[in-house]
């Protein structure tokens, strides 16, 4: 029913925790691995290297046929918060809702993201309002922890280009299509990254491919979810 969907890069370690922490509470889980790595691990989907984040999503949509997707970073760790039943009861109970996110939290504390990124001209903006519901909360953009209709990628997918600074991009594309995007903090999942090394040197490049992307969009400047600028 769930297809567990993980793309990592140089962080075996990482993903290998990510895993025993699924099996744990999900024993009978389907997990699907990409992996643009140098070496890629044993019984993932292999990639040329450096391929990016955004084709390994876009892979692993390929490479699986379960009707829900749970996408998940290889530094995430579950826990007994992380019952994804409970995303997947709602995304039943509204046939509007693509996407349902989860909660995350590092350090004890739980991260947001929760909002709207919106065409002011030549700008994109933040908005941080919401739409409460009965469940949930309406809302355009949440984190990368998320369980998705698979009919959603019927309408958008990852941008190759991007193999970084793609996840506002996917959000506001998808914003164009019929699917609504939720956020429930009753299911949370722990981030403890991990940015050094060769991962840390690819990672970098974020500037790099923000401006990519405002390029692509036609996107002189962004005031992003803290209010800071990045003008192109």
């Amino acid at each position: 029913m769930i297809a567990f969907c993980i793309k990592t890069f140089e962080r075996p370690k990482m993903v290998e925790r990510l895993v025993e922490s699924i099996k744990q509470f999900y024993p009978k889980a389907k997990i699907y691995i990409a992996d643009d790595s140098r070496e890629p691990m044993k019984g993932s989907f292999p990639m040329e290297f450096d391929s990016g984040l955004s084709a390994g999503r876009n892979l692993l949509i390929r490479k699986t046929k379960e009707p829900y997707l749970l996408f998940l970073d290889d530094d995430f760790v579950f826990t007994e918060q992380t019952r994804i039943e409970n995303l997947v009861k709602i995304l039943e109970n509204n046939p509007d809702l693509g996407i349902i996110g989860g909660a995350m939290k590092q350090d004890g504390t739980i991260r947001h993201y929760e909002g709207y990124v919106r065409f002011q001209g030549d700008k994109l903006v933040y908005d941080k309002k919401t739409i409460p519901r009965e469940d949930f909360i309406e809302t355009g953009l949440i984190l990368n922890f998320f369980l998705a209709r698979r009919e959603v990628f019927d309408n958008v997918r990852w941008d190759n280009d991007l193999k970084l600074a793609e996840h506002s991009d996917f959000f506001l594309r998808l914003g164009y299509t019929k699917w609504k995007v939720g956020y429930f903090d009753g299911v949370i999942i722990e981030h403890k990254p991990m940015k050094a090394g060769e991962y840390g040197k690819f990672r970098a490049r974020g500037k790099f491919f923000t401006k990519l992307m405002m390029e692509k969009r036609g996107i002189k400047q962004i005031i992003n979810y803290e209010g800071k600028i990045f003008k192109l």
